[in-house]
């Protein structure tokens, strides 16, 4: 008599994002034209999700300064405890194997290269998900990122971690 009662409670079980579950993945890569589109705004690019944690550091986000062929130059803001801080970056836009990523180094230092690769982008939503080599990060346009983006949040968690998401993004850091 309990099994009865399980039954529903299991074939309509949803993860933490309240997505439903499914076996299928999504296997198309991206392209840069779709890297090209998630860059290209003048709204800030906010960090909403990530599946590693970085202690004390909120309001992560991207301002575009030029973004010409293949490369794309960007402020890189955020909150560590109260002081804002901000990165001058620099990233070149490249067609990999495995699909469009951003190879990212700050502009003021000789710091090594970092690979951003963009897993998904939503173009309703206004979202990305990136895999680098600290994790996975979902990225939304400051005009929805106070919004439910249901079907990137529901990507975020078929490609990332589905154990360890970190929220970045908090509704005092604005717009």
């Amino acid at each position: 008599m309990h099994s009865f009662f399980l039954l529903p409670v299991l074939l309509f079980s949803e993860t933490s994002f309240g997505c439903k579950v499914k076996t299928s993945t999504q296997t198309s890569k991206t392209n840069l034209t779709e890297l090209v589109e998630a860059l290209n705004t003048t709204q800030k690019v906010w960090l909403k999700w990530r599946s590693y944690a970085v202690e004390d550091v909120t309001c992560v986000y991207y301002a575009k300064i030029s973004l010409k062929y293949n490369r794309y130059l960007f402020d890189e803001c955020y909150n560590k405890g109260y002081q804002k801080k901000k990165l001058y970056m620099s990233a070149t836009l490249v067609q990999a194997a495995d699909g469009a990523e951003m190879l990212v180094k700050s502009r003021n230092s000789k710091a090594k290269t970092k690979r951003y690769l963009l897993e998904y982008w939503n173009r309703e939503e206004k979202c990305g998900i990136f895999k680098q080599s600290d994790g996975c990060e979902q990225y939304v346009w400051g005009s929805l990122v106070r919004t439910k983006v249901t079907a990137c949040d529901c990507a975020y968690e078929r490609i990332c971690d589905k154990r360890h998401h970190y929220k970045v993004y908090k509704f005092t850091c604005g717009t």
